[in-house]
């Protein structure tokens, strides 16, 4: 059975925590870099309120990514300030027929071998 999908609020709390960690940053070191007020930053994080898309946009400017990487389940922080996961969105979305077949075949295949892996272990 499929994992239910975690709420948006909840990924981008989640995936703020992990950049500002990783980045030793404060509520107030990421309110200077990002303009958005450390109250609003705690609010989001606090799962109390949401945000505007230019909220996340200024969110994750700092961090080098655009706000949509912010709702992303499970972040890969490797590809934090990587272009990788723009340029297969990018791709997926240009491709037709065989070509996207061929991609949702390989996610399909990769998602499979991480279920396998996990259930390995």
């Amino acid at each position: 059975m499929a994992q239910p999908r975690p709420r948006t609020r909840e990924t981008l709390a989640r995936n703020l925590r992990v950049l500002m960690d990783r980045a030793e940053w404060s509520q107030r070191d990421l309110a200077a870099q990002s303009k958005v007020s450390q109250r609003q930053i705690s609010n989001i994080l606090s799962m109390t309120t949401s945000c505007s898309v230019e909220t996340a946009e200024a969110l994750a400017k700092p961090f080098g990514l655009q706000g949509w990487h912010l709702v992303l389940p499970n972040l890969p922080v490797d590809l934090v300030q990587s272009t990788s996961i723009a340029r297969l969105v990018s791709a997926y979305i240009a491709a037709q027929g065989p070509s996207r077949a061929f991609m949702d075949s390989l996610a399909d295949r990769e998602l499979s071998d991480g279920t396998n892996h996990k259930q390995k272990r």
